[in-house]
C-alpha cells in the first residue's frame, strides 16, 4: 500500500509538471523564492561519509498556478538524479521527488503542504518518505529582496539498509528561512537554512545552502552552491556533517 502510494504521488509531480509547461512564466519573485521553473545540469563535489565523490547531477522544478474554490494555489514539483563515484570505486544513484503546496491566507501569510521522497545509498537509506505541513510569512518581500519564513511539522519514514539503532519513524518541528536577492541584473545571491527538531528524541537536523549564479543569457546562468548539513544522530561509522560545493548550468524556462 505505501509503494503504491509513492506511486501515485510521483505520477502527479510528473502530471502537474506536463501540464504546466506551457503555462510557466518566470519573474523576479519566482526566482527569489525558488519556485521558478528550471533546468540543471551539475558537477558536484562532496566531502562526506565515504572517500572524496565525483557526482553528475540533473535537476527539474517546474510550477504551476491553479484557481480552486476561489483561491489560488502554487504547485512545485521538482525532481533530482545524482550519479555518485567514489574513490574507493563504489556507485551510488541518489533520487529525490518532492511536491510543494503553497496558497495566500492573508497578506504576506500562507499555508503550506509538502510531500518527498528519496533515496541515499552513502547514509544508509534506502528509502525516506517525508511530509510536511505549516506556514509561511514574509518579512520582506521587494523586487530585489526576500525573507521569508516557514514553520511547520514534518513526519520522516526512514527504510535503512541496514540495522543501525537509529529511530525510523520521526516526528519534527520545522523552521526554514530563504533569503534571494539581486545584487544587479547578471548576479542573484541565495541562501537558505532548514531546521528541523527531533520531537521525540535528539536526532535533530541542520541543512544550509548559500550559492550564487551568474547570468550567461536570458536563459542560461552559471550557478555555484556550497551545502552544509548536520545530524546529531547517526549510524555508527558515518560523520555527523556533510559539505557539497556545486557548480551547474541552469536554463530558465
Amino acid at each position: 500500500m505505501k509503494k503504491l502510494i509513492k506511486v501515485i504521488i510521483t505520477a502527479l509531480v510528473l502530471l502537474l509538471g506536463a501540464i504546466g509547461s506551457p503555462m510557466m512564466a518566470s519573474d523576479k519573485t519566482d526566482k527569489l523564492e525558488e519556485r521558478n521553473p528550471v533546468l540543471k545540469f551539475g558537477y558536484k563535489y562532496v566531502s562526506d561519509n565515504a572517500e572524496r565523490t565525483d557526482s553528475y547531477t540533473g535537476y527539474l522544478r517546474l510550477k504551476l498556478d491553479l484557481d480552486i474554490i476561489d483561491r489560488k494555489y502554487t504547485f512545485i514539483p521538482e525532481g533530482l538524479y545524482r550519479y555518485e563515484k567514489r574513490d574507493d570505486e563504489t556507485v551510488n544513484d541518489k533520487y529525490l521527488t518532492a511536491l510543494l503546496v503553497e496558497t495566500d491566507i492573508y497578506k504576506r501569510l500562507g499555508v503550506y503542504s509538502k510531500v518527498s521522497f528519496d533515496k541515499d545509498i552513502a547514509n544508509e537509506i534506502n528509502s525516506r518518505s517525508k511530509y510536511g505541513i505549516g506556514l509561511y510569512q514574509y518579512l520582506i518581500k521587494t523586487d530585489k529582496f526576500l525573507f521569508k519564513l516557514r514553520e511547520g511539522l514534518q513526519y520522516v519514514k526512514i527504510d535503512y539498509t541496514k540495522e543501525n539503532g537509529l529511530e525510523n519513524s520521526i516526528a519534527y518541528g520545522k523552521l526554514s528561512a530563504l533569503t534571494g536577492y539581486y545584487y544587479n541584473e547578471n548576479m542573484f545571491i541565495k541562501a537558505v537554512i532548514d531546521y528541523d527538531l527531533d520531537l521525540q528524541h535528539s536526532n535533530n537536523v541542520l541543512d544550509s545552502k548559500i550559492g550564487v549564479e551568474l547570468k550567461i543569457t536570458d536563459k542560461l546562468a552559471l550557478e555555484t552552491l556550497f551545502s552544509y548539513e548536520y545530524r546529531n544522530d547517526v549510524a555508527v561509522g558515518l560523520r555527523n556533517d556533510q559539505r557539497e560545493l556545486t557548480t551547474s548550468i541552469v536554463y530558465q524556462f
